[in-house]
């Protein structure tokens, strides 16, 4: 196994997009990861992952949810990598309260589209993160890049070598 990097990671994206497949290569190479969903609601959960608590499973419960990701886990030392779909409402809220100029993390990726199939209620959620992303992402610039602008082991993306974008 490789050593893990000193590195924070924050993966952005709507459902289906590639997320968890990428935190997966990276939790193989010894990052720490963190999953913005409880796992009572994720369809596969995976051994390794942290994720938030079963109490946020709730109706009702997204706000507080991405009150104590931007409050604790964005405030962790690295190594480390958080994704899931709360990650940019979660990051807007770290942003309202943190000095000018300051980051959450070394490395933001946005996952920009749909890998397979959505229902429509996947659909609007993407939709819905990326308007939220939109609104913060200019003051992330420095640090977000697609997730094909990264090259890792078993992850790579056609479009490096001419073909769609496409994270495998």
């Amino acid at each position: 196994m490789a050593t893990a990097s000193p590195e924070r990671h924050i993966l952005v994206g709507g459902p289906r997009s590639g997320k968890s497949t990428f935190a997966r290569a990276l939790r193989e190479c010894g990052v720490p990861t963190f999953c913005a969903d409880p796992a009572s609601t994720v369809k596969q959960p995976e051994e390794g992952v942290t994720y938030l608590p079963d109490a946020f499973a709730a109706p009702g419960m997204w706000s507080e949810a991405t009150d104590l990701i931007a409050a604790e886990w964005l405030s962790m030392p690295g190594p480390w990598l958080i994704e899931g779909v709360a990650m940019a409402r979660a990051l807007r809220k770290w942003l309202r309260t943190a000095p000018p100029g300051e980051l959450p993390c070394e490395r933001v990726i946005y996952f920009d589209r749909p890998l397979v199939a959505q229902s429509e209620g996947q659909r609007r959620m993407g939709v819905a993160v990326r308007t939220v992303f939109d609104q913060i992402s200019g003051r992330l610039k420095p640090i977000v890049e697609a997730p094909c602008q990264i090259i890792m082991g078993k992850l790579s993306c056609p479009c490096q070598r001419g073909g769609d974008h496409r994270l495998r």
